[in-house]
């Protein structure tokens, strides 16, 4: 006598399947996105221009003949994008903060308490199942977020804009001059990947996951509860499109819970509320600044040491806000609140603050969007080109431990 059908015998097998079939229809919905042809060639392109960057460091190291250096429990190909501060997140991961600190005083020295702690955390937690082998870790959480970030902006992008513009967010992101930091184990990374995630998801509809994206946004820097305002921006332009105001309201005040928790954290280790702060000082970090002064620093003063990487830092700094002005209209009131935010460090810092703005300029997604909606598909490959011709210049500088921008 033929046997029935496993899920049609047992009862509980019955049970069994009816209850997952949610889970595999899930499953197989991920699966047939993940196979589409766009994912496919987003995939691609960012392999290639991760493999050309890795070549053209190993390259350059050899062409300027310098020293091997020491021993690292992760290949060359790996070691180079090692650089920075990422020797502080490193040292986090290893040893945690334990550092002496003098309560309601600012330190003479710069100290690890001017790091938010999520990434070392992430990297203590990926790096035990590779042996403790933290620089691995690092590399693999930065490459996976940079992975991520591909996928929420194109699926964001994909919300208001047509394949072809999609696909152009996701190549100007790859291609932006300094996009080769996505690939180092810093908090760059990580930081859009959750920034993308949080308006992909409230944009959808699913306010409860973004702002638990948000929370884990401020306790990876302490920009991060910024975005509770391009958040509440967004919520609102919801509702004055026939969305109406409910209690998923309440989720866009988990974005600053992140960095409130790591105050606490740090109050926990030293007995000060204000530890970050008076940690940054020491940094060169104070209060507000004028403005133009990271921008205009660079031309001014031609004696200052590492005067290349101040000048790098302020053009792109002044393309990246030419883009912000021609594409104005080309963004929505909680893109444009991101791309204002953006600016925040130029308020925070002298001068010097011109040779990090390669870095505070990644995570302005909106610069992304606007270079795909205000180019066509047939300049855009170009535009790409030269911008990666750029990124490609400035991993040359930093492969070989040259600050193009720390």
């Amino acid at each position: 006598m033929p046997s029935k059908p496993w899920n049609e015998s047992p009862p509980l097998c019955a049970h069994f399947a009816s209850y997952n079939r949610p889970v595999l229809k899930r499953i197989q919905s991920l699966l047939h996105r993940l196979s589409h042809p766009d994912v496919l060639h987003v995939v691609l392109l960012l392999i290639a221009s991760r493999l050309l960057l890795t070549a053209i460091g190993l390259y350059s190291r050899q062409l300027l003949e310098k020293p091997i250096p020491p021993p690292s429990p992760v290949p060359e190909s790996i070691a180079l994008w090692i650089r920075w501060d990422s020797s502080w997140y490193l040292s986090i991961a290893e040893n945690g903060y334990g550092e002496p600190w003098t309560p309601g005083e600012t330190p003479r020295t710069e100290t690890r308490y001017g790091f938010f702690p999520l990434f070392p955390l992430l990297m203590r937690i990926v790096g035990w199942p590779l042996g403790g082998n933290l620089h691995l870790a690092g590399f693999l959480i930065a490459n996976a977020s940079l992975l991520a970030c591909c996928w929420f902006l194109y699926r964001y992008t994909r919300l208001s804009d047509d394949p072809e513009t999609s696909r152009g967010a996701v190549l100007a992101m790859i291609a932006f001059p300094s996009s080769f930091i996505l690939s180092s184990p810093l908090t760059e990374p990580i930081f859009l990947a959750l920034l993308l995630a949080s308006f992909y998801l409230a944009r959808t509809g699913r306010w409860g996951w973004a702002g638990l994206a948000g929370c884990a946004l401020s306790a990876t820097r302490p920009q991060g509860w910024l975005m509770t305002l391009p958040l509440a921006i967004e919520y609102w332009d919801q509702h004055r499109k026939g969305r109406r105001l409910g209690p998923d309201a309440a989720a866009i005040l988990m974005v600053p819970l992140g960095a409130a928790l790591v105050c606490a954290y740090f109050y926990s280790q030293t007995g000060d509320w204000w530890t970050y702060p008076r940690a940054k000082a020491a940094w060169n970090i104070h209060g507000l600044q004028n403005p133009l002064n990271a921008l205009l620093m660079p031309w001014t003063d031609g004696h200052r040491p590492g005067r290349p990487s101040f000048l790098f830092g302020s053009l792109l700094s002044i393309g990246c806000l030419a883009a912000i002005a021609a594409g104005w209209k080309k963004m929505t009131p909680a893109e444009r609140a991101v791309s204002l935010l953006a600016l925040v460090p130029f308020l925070t810092a002298d001068g010097t603050v011109a040779r990090g703005m390669p870095r505070h300029w990644i995570p302005a997604f909106p610069l992304y969007l606007v270079m795909a909606r205000c180019t066509d598909p047939i300049t855009r490959p170009w535009i790409a080109c030269c911008l990666f011709l750029v990124q490609g210049f400035a991993m040359v500088f930093w492969a070989n431990g040259y600050p193009i921008t720390i």
